[in-house]
């Protein structure tokens, strides 16, 4: 992706949870400004449009996949024509990650979708092909093998001219030596 596309290497979070970040990028806001300042509890400010609504209104089938805490209590389901929040086993790397890849080429065009991934977050999810050295030293580095081929299987599946823009929201409590495990 980062040889046929921008990357950007240099960017930097304000928090170090899903939330607020997640927050930034549907809104283009500061948490200041929509109000999601924490990891949970939070709600989105009514006043603040999201990414989804534009989109819809410029005539944009809109779906979000996420898992964790990012629950419909934040208000970031707003904009959305499907809001699907799965439990947290339900990783890329589960029959729901299957499920999604075949269901990609049956939603109607324009589209707009924002995918939560999970495998790198505790109780990390390395699948098997992943399970060896050439994968990585550490079970971190393994699971991030195990994403980087999720997304490979991702961008065969997209069809043509569409536009993929992968991000992080946050890096994974990098001071306490999360890389390491």
């Amino acid at each position: 992706m980062a040889a046929e596309g921008l990357s950007f290497t240099r960017a930097i979070s304000h928090a170090t949870t899903t939330t607020p970040p997640f927050t930034n990028i549907l809104t283009g806001r500061y948490a200041f400004e929509h109000g999601v300042r924490t990891h949970s509890g939070a709600k989105l400010n009514p006043g603040i449009r999201t990414l989804p609504e534009l989109l819809r209104e410029a005539g944009y089938f809109t779906r979000a996949e996420v898992t964790g805490p990012l629950g419909p209590e934040i208000g970031l389901t707003r904009g959305f024509d499907e809001y699907h929040h799965r439990d947290r086993r339900q990783s890329e790397n589960t029959g729901w990650g299957v499920e999604f890849l075949s269901g990609l080429g049956k939603m109607r065009a324009p589209w707009f979708t924002l995918l939560h991934i999970w495998g790198l977050h505790r109780n990390r999810q390395v699948l098997p092909e992943c399970r060896n050295s050439a994968c990585g030293a550490t079970t971190y580095g393994r699971a991030l093998s195990s994403v980087d081929l999720f997304l490979g299987r991702l961008l065969g599946a997209l069809p043509e001219n569409t536009l993929v823009a992968l991000t992080g929201d946050h890096g994974e409590e990098i001071s306490r030596g999360a890389w390491d495990e």
